[in-house]
């Protein structure tokens, strides 16, 4: 993520969450070879290259019907997810904070605390003073 995206983390609508081991689809991509086959929607994907040069693609299975003659289901293939900005690996059933709404984002506790929580509690100080200073009041009326 670049600096504006980093920066525009606090404005986005998060929740917590645990993401726990999924099955994924597999597939094979020879050495030289481009992605000659459709790839399912997914918010997230993963390519490991081996050492013959062949690349495997990994992809949470959501259920759907896949092409077996492409994919193979890997039974809890699915075991981690990672941070959007740091990339640290942020294992299954680790606290972490994804967007409730949008494009999908997902942070570890860290980057969340870091770049959600800090940035919106130094903005919400920063309104609080302009608000003392012109002379709005918060929703509590004093008689």
């Amino acid at each position: 993520m670049d600096t504006d995206e980093i920066e525009s983390l606090r404005h986005l609508h998060w929740m917590p969450s645990r993401i726990p081991v999924i099955d994924a689809l597999a597939a094979d991509v020879p050495p030289g070879a481009g992605v000659e086959f459709e790839i399912p929607a997914s918010h997230e994907q993963r390519w490991y290259p081996k050492p013959d040069g062949t690349t495997t693609l990994y992809l949470p299975y959501s259920g759907a019907p896949f092409d077996a003659t492409i994919f193979r289901l890997v039974p809890g293939g699915w075991d981690h997810t990672t941070c959007d900005v740091c990339t640290v690996v942020i294992p299954p059933m680790t606290l972490c904070y994804v967007t409730s709404k949008g494009g999908y984002v997902g942070l570890c506790a860290g980057c969340y605390s870091r770049f959600v929580v800090r940035n919106t509690s130094l903005m919400s100080r920063v309104l609080t003073r302009v608000k003392r200073l012109v002379g709005i009041r918060s929703g509590i009326q004093h008689k």
